[in-house]
């Protein structure tokens, strides 16, 4: 939404988004609407799809630049000219064929077009594992079909640290294909720590980050760290994600993922 204050009505919703395809070829595009308080690892209220096929064509004739004879003026002819006037032609007297014309064999159909090559769609999340590792500390895994995301945060006195992971377990759609694995600070400093990998089967991708531990814990924008990954420009669910609560006089890692989300403000889930 362009304006984050609006509240739309029930009925119609309609968000227009400029994107320039490059480099031509055929696109699918998918949206999804989610509501303001939605669990990221929750289905969507809406979707939609198309196909959009780009073709280079500088004079917006409809004849591709590299089948059009005038590529500069857009023309009406299936040659992408205009028409000329039409002169009179004496018919050629025909050949004698010398060998029979060689059979014409038909093109190959084209291929189907796959909706979801990554299958990233139909990935559902495991229910998150957290495993207590001393005062002050906790760790949290999660698996989300192939891909399975460890996240430890540690409070050692003024600091806050994160050490988080993403391994792809089995063998995929997703080997091969390039990605993204990022660690993320909710903090004031919100810069995130970020990896580029192309990947493959127990492949682990590691990052850490730290934050400076708060003296007080707001009651809406925790602080706390979110793990996650993703395969092209698709997320891969909900990650993994910690967040930190006050416990008497000390900040420590919550446990209790309902906690991450009480508020539309707060967090998203853990």
């Amino acid at each position: 939404n362009p304006d984050p204050s609006a509240t739309p009505s029930a009925g119609p919703y309609d968000v227009v988004i400029r994107w320039a395809p490059f480099p031509p070829g055929t696109y699918r595009l998918c949206g999804y609407l989610y509501g303001l308080a939605q669990l990221q690892n929750q289905a969507p209220l809406a979707s939609a799809t198309t196909v959009l096929t780009m073709i280079d064509d500088a004079d917006l004739d409809g004849v591709p630049d590299g089948s059009d004879a005038c590529p500069d003026t857009a023309g009406t002819g299936p040659d992408g000219c205009q028409p000329g006037p039409v002169a009179p032609v004496t018919p050629p007297v025909p050949a004698v064929p010398t060998a029979l014309p060689a059979p014409k064999v038909p093109a190959p159909a084209p291929a189907p077009l796959v909706p979801d090559p990554t299958k990233v769609r139909s990935l559902r999340t495991a229910k998150g594992k957290a495993t207590t590792c001393g005062p002050g500390c906790l760790t949290r895994t999660r698996t989300i079909g192939s891909f399975r995301f460890v996240l430890k945060v540690k409070v050692s006195a003024g600091t806050t640290k994160a050490t988080g992971s993403v391994t792809l377990t089995r063998k995929s759609a997703q080997v091969g294909a390039r990605g993204k694995v990022c660690l993320n600070r909710a903090a004031p400093t919100s810069k995130p720590s970020c990896r580029t990998v192309t990947w493959k089967v127990g492949r682990t991708i590691a990052l850490t980050d730290s934050i400076t531990t708060p003296a007080a814990i707001p009651a809406s924008g925790r602080p706390g760290f979110r793990l996650g990954a993703q395969v092209g420009a698709v997320p891969v669910g909900a990650g993994a994600a910690v967040y930190l609560r006050k416990a008497g006089a000390r900040v420590l890692p919550d446990p209790d993922e309902s906690a991450c989300s009480a508020s539309p403000r707060a967090q998203a889930a853990c």
